[in-house]
């Protein structure tokens, strides 16, 4: 079954999106049918960490697995919820990556940017004495360093967005293999089994 997909549909920032050039915030969630069995879900963070290439903290409760990540300047954010019960798992999982548009932005456009069109403003009008260079070079600077930020961000969510579809996927395929093997382990006695003869 395909994933439902939603990608920056409630956060704050999904407005800002065609600014950044992608969604600082990636929703993926699916619900597959069949149960995880305790043990099974209690192995579930090794297979994400191995997935994501991060580590992070878990906890069980009542069915459901919950894991995060988070670095510790938090311009990463990643939970991972699945909750396994009534016939059915649901996987969701979220990262927000706020942060880290901001510290991007905030560097290339506010530090390179602005730094760049400070020098440049001063080498127009001290050295060149134009009056159009002292516009057009701090302008195309701020404009440079804006567009090389968006195409930094862009490639990032893009990177991470196939990591998250990755993870997804092998999680439903692990919720569905186990409810396979539940239920061949639950067959009734008698029951015919492929490669089997009946009694």
């Amino acid at each position: 079954a395909a994933a439902e997909l939603q990608v920056g549909g409630t956060s704050p920032t999904s407005r800002w999106s065609w600014l950044t050039g992608a969604p600082a915030t990636l929703l993926f969630e699916q619900t597959v049918p069949g149960e995880l069995p305790p043990d099974a879900l209690e192995e579930l963070p090794a297979e994400i960490q191995q997935r994501v290439g991060t580590l992070g903290q878990a906890s069980v409760v009542a069915r459901t697995l919950t894991w995060q990540s988070e670095t510790p300047n938090k311009t990463r954010s990643l939970h991972v919820v699945v909750t396994s019960n009534e016939g059915k798992t649901h996987i969701r999982i979220e990262e927000r990556l706020n942060q880290l548009a901001g510290a991007l932005f905030g560097g290339l456009v506010g530090g390179l940017g602005a730094g760049a069109g400070g020098a440049s403003l001063g080498v127009a009008l001290g050295v060149m004495g134009s009056a159009v260079l002292a516009v057009a070079l701090p302008l195309g600077a701020v404009t440079g360093s804006y567009f090389a930020a968006r195409t930094i961000f862009s490639t990032m969510v893009t990177r991470r967005r196939e990591v998250l579809q990755d993870l997804l996927r092998h999680l439903s395929e692990v919720v569905s293999d186990a409810a396979s093997d539940t239920a061949g382990d639950r067959l009734p006695e008698g029951a015919k089994q492929p490669g089997r003869l009946p009694p």
